[in-house]
């Protein structure tokens, strides 16, 4: 099957934009993933909380993932227990 055929199948594929950025040279790195298919933004307030997201997503095997087009996720802009709200 190709990748383009897996978007219909949700669970299958999981898309996202990954924001990386920090304060300074010497700040910790940030993050920001918006879910593709809902829209939703999650922040991370370190790599390890993103990685540990990551994770839990490439182990759910649930149809009802954060990232499935039914999903509404949490509204953009905040951060849940993920991290601190970053603007």
């Amino acid at each position: 099957m190709s990748e383009t055929g897996n978007l219909a199948h949700p669970g299958v594929v999981r898309l996202y934009v990954l924001r990386l950025w920090r304060a300074d040279p010497s700040a910790s790195w940030r993050a920001t993933v918006r879910l593709v298919l809902t829209g939703a933004e999650l922040h991370f307030a370190s790599l390890e909380r993103l990685v540990a997201f990551l994770r839990a997503e490439a182990n759910d095997d649930s149809s009802g993932s954060v990232n499935d087009a039914s999903a509404t996720g949490p509204p953009t802009g905040q951060s849940g227990d993920l991290g601190e709200r970053i603007p």
